[in-house]
């Protein structure tokens, strides 16, 4: 049984010694890598379709309430997503906007973003508005404060400013 011990205690010390003794480093250090594509800050992108619609109360306009929580202060941009508008290209389209005589627009409240559509004309009874896409990008304060002067009403300078996909 002695035999047994001595050897296993053996072995754990030439096992420890060989761990201690056999990391060596070899060679010079590499040279730095280029600079990556800078971050996007923290800001965050979500896509959805509004549907189904729900008629309000006073059946003057559809809303769709989707449920969101953003930092305080941060900016809240949706846009309408189509890819029927300019000649079948994708389009991102900064809300409010009226299209074929609906206003599309948008409410945000503490955990709520509730998307709207009624009449630009002020007409009762809109027509329910099907499965709409949209686009909603939260900007931290930080982030806005970065870049100053990003037109956030049009989408694409936004992609370009914060690096979105």
């Amino acid at each position: 049984m002695k035999t047994i011990i001595m050897k296993t205690f053996a072995a754990g010390i030439v096992a420890t010694a060989l761990l201690f003794t056999s990391c060596t480093k070899d060679g010079a250090t590499g040279a730095t890598g280029p600079q990556g594509p800078a971050g996007n800050a923290n800001v965050q992108t979500f896509n959805f379709t509004a549907n189904p619609w729900t008629l309000s109360s006073s059946t003057t306009y559809w809303y769709y309430d989707y449920p969101l929580t953003v930092p305080t202060n941060a900016a809240v941009m949706v846009y309408y997503t189509s890819s029927t508008l300019n000649s079948g290209s994708a389009a991102n389209l900064s809300l409010p906007i009226t299209l074929s005589g609906n206003q599309i627009y948008f409410k945000y409240n503490s955990t709520t973003l509730e998307m709207g559509v009624n009449s630009a004309a002020g007409t009762v009874g809109v027509s329910n508005p099907g499965p709409l896409n949209f686009q909603v990008v939260v900007i931290p304060p930080a982030a806005r404060l970065a870049n100053p002067n990003v037109n956030l009403h049009n989408f694409d300078e936004v992609k370009a400013a914060y690096h979105l996909k």
